[in-house]
């Protein structure tokens, strides 16, 4: 009996060894099991998190996805699209002309670029060129002003920043530190390996007579007639007639040596006001045209003609009386045409290096097919 009880005994004890090994198997199952659905989660994840890796160096998606919406602007205003509605620019991105369709070409150019982004991080890393203080603080700083500018909260400029660029605050401020990196990298690069070559005064001459416009800047007074009543309806041609002969007995006085400004206060109607253009007296630059487009006539005259030549400018909008007040000569602006001719050839210099990276094996590309055919015109459009 004693036997028996003590084999009972026994038996129950291993039972109980027994299930504490089980107990301790399920639980490191339990552990693996939840590990492996972790990690089969974050791969998931991340595998959605980049477009291309260049040398094994990730693109994130939302890099490429400002850079695509950069290079969407870019391509609206060459196209002359950018004012129209979102469904006249449907059909100009959706369109499919010799095989070619714009939507993917813009992808595809945006991976290139991408491309070059990534290959001046890693040439910068190597470097030693990184995200450190100094760059985190200006670019805090960086955004503090446009912060300051706005006169916003930190929640409506985070508001203001996704709106603005598809990006979250914290994504915005790593590739603003990323670009100030890439910026370093150049200018330390340049630096180091740039030679330039001396620009002669034929080299200024030649540039500047190629492109007078982009350097020179005129001072003009101008009488300004509209073509307008008060309310905004156009005149009637007799009623322009009339005031096209009122600009001509204006343009010889002018010629006959009489006080412009006061044949400005005596002629000039009150239009200026609704074109933002100064009343009376201007400067006219290269910057005019962007400002004032509508006036494109007006400043080629200011532009082409010299100092003392006076003229009618007749536009859609107005007729001007105008006389060129003072004219700049390449004398005036020989110093801002060879800084332009220096840092083009700069520039020219370091985008052919940039090219024989981009063209470089170690280089090359791998796109995440998945992630990259996502992103379609219609899904881009939601962001």
């Amino acid at each position: 009996m004693d036997k028996k009880n003590k084999t009972d005994r026994g038996s129950k004890k291993k039972k109980l060894i027994r299930t504490k090994r089980e107990t301790i198997i399920i639980r490191v199952v339990t552990v693996l099991v939840i590990l492996a659905a972790a990690f089969l989660i974050w791969y998931l994840i991340d595998s959605r998190s980049y477009v291309a890796s260049v040398a094994g160096h990730r693109i994130k998606k939302y890099e490429y996805e400002f850079l695509l919406r950069q290079q969407i602007i870019k391509s609206e205003q060459d196209w002359g699209i950018s004012g129209k509605s979102d469904v006249e620019k449907e059909q100009y991105w959706l369109k499919t002309e010799g095989g070619q369709n714009p939507w993917e070409s813009a992808k595809n150019e945006t991976l290139i670029t991408s491309k070059k982004y990534m290959i001046q991080l890693i040439k910068a890393r190597e470097m030693g060129i990184t995200v450190d203080n100094s760059v985190r603080s200006e670019v805090n700083n960086t955004l503090l002003t446009y912060q300051q500018q706005l006169n916003v909260s930190d929640n409506d400029f985070s508001r203001w920043v996704q709106q603005s660029t598809g990006l979250t605050l914290d994504q915005y401020r790593r590739i603003l530190e990323n670009t100030k990196v890439n910026d370093k990298f150049r200018s330390e690069y340049l630096k180091q390996y740039y030679k330039p070559a001396v620009i002669t005064e034929e080299e200024i001459r030649a540039e500047y007579e190629s492109n007078p416009k982009q350097y020179d800047s005129s001072e003009i007074s101008y009488i300004w007639l509209s073509k307008f009543d008060t309310t905004g309806t156009t005149l009637t041609q007799e009623e322009i007639d009339v005031k096209m002969d009122t600009a001509k007995r204006i343009l010889e006085k002018i010629r006959q040596g009489e006080n412009m400004d006061q044949l400005i206060a005596n002629y000039s109607e009150e239009g200026t006001e609704g074109s933002d253009l100064p009343p009376g007296k201007l400067t006219v630059n290269s910057s005019a045209y962007l400002q004032f487009p509508y006036f494109k006539d007006l400043f080629d005259f200011a532009l082409e003609g010299k100092a003392g030549d006076s003229e009618i400018v007749d536009t859609d909008m107005v007729i001007f009386v105008v006389k060129i007040d003072s004219r700049t000569e390449l004398d005036d602006v020989r110093d801002t045409v060879k800084s332009y001719l220096e840092t083009t050839r700069e520039a020219e210099w370091y985008n052919s290096e940039l090219e024989k990276w981009n063209s470089d094996t170690r280089y090359n590309i791998i796109k995440n097919d998945a992630v990259y055919d996502s992103i379609t015109y219609q899904t881009f459009l939601k962001k």
